[in-house]
């Protein structure tokens, strides 16, 4: 992203979670439901990272849908950080949509998650603050 201007959130937003998708690559793994899975838990103004042996670029489009930017940063030979920050809050049904791009389902060995109730949605954005 050398031809745009480095976001200011980049150097401010809170990073609540990072995740190492290239050691998934390697293992024949499909990282995006456990991206789906921990981006439905950073709120407003708090961002995430990702590090890639690529920009995943189908799945921008994804959490766009769900209320955030990115910033994608070569580091090196397939090495990228991508850092995703949640500028807008959507609905709960769609942050909860984590339809693959390509059709992929989710594995059996991960199961979705639960959504949480009411109260407990409630006392998180307490936690938060």
């Amino acid at each position: 992203m050398s031809d745009q201007t480095r976001p200011a959130w980049i150097e401010s937003a809170p990073v609540v979670l990072e995740i190492e998708a290239r050691e998934m690559h390697e293992r024949g793994e499909d990282p995006f439901f456990a991206v789906m899975d921990g981006a439905r838990g950073v709120g407003l103004g708090e961002a995430f990272r990702v590090r890639n042996t690529f920009p995943p670029v189908p799945l921008f489009g994804v959490l766009e849908k769900k209320g955030f930017s990115h910033w994608a940063e070569e580091l090196g030979p397939q090495d990228w950080l991508i850092t995703f920050y949640r500028e807008r809050a959507v609905a709960p049904d769609r942050d909860a949509d984590d339809t693959h791009p390509k059709g992929a389902v989710r594995p059996e060995s991960m199961p979705s998650p639960t959504p949480p109730t009411a109260a407990a949605a409630a006392a998180e954005a307490d936690e938060r603050g």
